[in-house]
């Protein structure tokens, strides 16, 4: 690979939220399960791999988790491991194993450390890839895809790389829009229902919106409770 080519490491650290994911996907798939999202953190997390974009590449190889091709949703299988030559790819128990399988293969792609104490293999490819051949997501073209690149656009891979477009660029590119999605305040809507108590009257001391995560004393529900009742009387 030029060494004119940006490089990502696959290793790393998560640097976008499960919230985020999530509200990347939901536009293009409804009815995508936020625990995938979860699950390729806290397992990327666990084995030091970049589970944020590792989703990407999930989105790239399941169609934004719709299938449609040779896998379908219940096999769990994101990323299409097994799934050559029109065979119907592994099949794993659960997400979290499925997610696993993913990074683990991954794992075995960017180091020749060993998995994480108390780790099995569960990826069952694991031990046909070459340790540490390929760090960064650029190189997976040639190595998770074959040949990773459209070669009815490119006479080579070199040519791929230059316009950007090979199959670990198309991961990053998907990553780079999801960063730029807006990560949503988790306080939004209590300050939503705090500033509906206050249009009410029901809340006059403004006090309380800088304490929103503290509950209530008994004596400030009653005292709401008391003039929502007040309130219903006088509009009778």
């Amino acid at each position: 690979m030029s060494s004119s080519i940006l490089k990502n490491p696959i290793m790393g650290s998560n640097q976008v939220s499960a919230e985020q994911m999530i509200q990347f996907v939901k536009p293009v798939n409804p009815s995508f399960n936020p625990a995938i999202a979860e699950q390729f953190l806290a397992v990327g997390r666990k084995y030091g791999v970049r589970g944020d974009v590792a989703f990407c590449q999930a989105i790239l190889e399941s169609n934004w988790f719709r299938f449609g091709g040779d896998i379908r949703l219940s096999q769990n299988n994101f990323a299409g491991l097994g799934a050559t030559g029109g065979t119907s790819g592994a099949t794993f128990s659960t997400i979290e194993q499925g997610v696993t399988a993913q990074i683990q293969h991954l794992y075995a792609y960017a180091t020749k450390a060993a998995l994480p104490p108390g780790e099995k293999i569960v990826d069952p490819r694991f031990h046909l890839v070459v340790r540490g051949s390929a760090p960064n997501w650029e190189e997976l073209a040639g190595k998770w895809a074959f040949p990773g690149y459209d070669k009815t656009k490119y006479r080579n891979i070199d040519e791929a790389l230059a316009a950007n477009d090979t199959y670990g660029q198309k991961i990053i590119a998907l990553y780079n829009r999801l960063k730029g999605v807006n990560q949503v305040d988790p306080t939004a809507w209590k300050m939503e229902g705090i500033n509906w108590l206050y249009e009410q009257g029901f809340l006059t001391n403004e006090r309380w919106k800088d304490q929103i995560n503290e509950p209530l004393p008994l004596w400030a529900e009653a005292l709401i409770l008391q003039r929502m009742f007040q309130k219903l009387s006088s509009e009778r």
